[in-house]
């Protein structure tokens, strides 16, 4: 390692040299460090950072050389398909739909021609210029910083600290939007006129709509209740799955304090005494399903409703 005195506008620096043979080329190359003094203690900080940087110049050589073949979209899809099997269908769909709007995004690069600022540059643009919402463009920044992790792990690249950095700002919001915020919430009043209009245009899903307001249910929650789930005497329901209406399947909640039971006031005990007993009519004609498959909230050919259905109704 030598030093060399340099003049700056601020003041006098030191920058600190280190040279290392190239394992590929086998020619020497160097690296160096400015830190604002050449006291021993200086020497010891720059002698550090000397050795990371060529430490990590190796290891980038190292990774480039063994797996130059390694491109970005196998990176995303090897992490989706590592971690789906820890979520629910229904985020396992999520992260399929999110792949593609990343491929619509990204090109296809290796690993080892991949920079943060190309993720960062082409977000910013995503979330400012195309108008997406800034929820959904940091959910996109985490699948890629996850798969990125994962890439470091199995050996695909060396530093990923660069990409762990980005962060997106989110876009000031407009005059409406704020509007819009503020009045997002209901008074009592207010929830029982819409209630009461919801009731009008489809008694069924008016009335669904008015349980979850009462329990907090989540939709996929308040789909997979079941007669069985339903304690007629302590006036309870057992929360304990999740029904994902594109599979037609009922799954687990989305985690481990998704399992409760939740409290019934009285109009919660009407709503869903009325289902259970419209449904026994339905019954007769579609035939009665095993006690694990009746679930409480069907449409008319006895399955759960369909979110797609339920949004219909709430927007008009």
């Amino acid at each position: 390692m030598w030093i060399e005195e340099r003049q700056t506008q601020k003041g006098t620096v030191y920058r600190y040299y280190e040279r290392y043979k190239c394992p590929k080329t086998n020619t020497m190359k160097r690296v160096s460090v400015t830190l604002e003094g050449n006291s021993p203690k200086h020497q010891k900080r720059a002698y550090t950072k000397l050795m990371c940087k060529i430490n990590e110049a190796k290891e980038a050589l190292e990774v480039k050389t063994i797996t130059p073949t390694v491109t970005l979209y196998q990176v995303i899809e090897e992490w989706i398909n590592y971690y789906k099997p820890t979520v629910s269908p229904r985020t396992q769909n999520t992260y399929d739909s999110s792949f593609n709007r990343l491929k619509a995004l990204f090109e296809d690069i290796p690993l080892y021609d991949l920079k943060s600022i190309y993720i960062e540059e082409v977000l910013v643009n995503f979330h400012h210029v195309q108008g997406a919402t800034y929820k959904y463009t940091c959910s996109l920044l985490r699948i890629l910083k996850n798969a990125l992790q994962y890439a470091r792990r199995k050996g695909y690249i060396a530093n990923v600290q660069d990409f762990l950095d980005i962060t997106i700002k989110a876009k000031p919001k407009t005059i409406t939007e704020i509007r819009k915020a503020s009045n997002k919430f209901l008074d009592h009043n207010e929830l029982k006129l819409c209630f009461a209009q919801l009731a009008n245009i489809h008694k069924r899903i008016g009335l669904l709509i008015e349980f979850m307001t009462f329990t907090g249910l989540r939709i996929g929650e308040l789909l997979a209740l079941r007669e069985c789930d339903y304690n007629r005497f302590n006036g309870a329901i057992d929360v304990n799955g999740s029904y994902d209406a594109s599979t037609r399947t009922r799954g687990t909640p989305k985690n481990l304090y998704s399992y409760r039971k939740v409290p019934l006031n009285d109009r919660s005990k009407e709503i869903i005494e009325f289902f259970i007993r419209s449904n026994r009519w339905q019954y007769m004609s579609l035939g009665e399903p095993p006690e694990e498959e009746r679930y409480i909230f069907i449409n008319q050919n006895g399955h759960p409703y369909e979110t797609q259905q339920i949004n219909k109704i709430l927007k008009r």
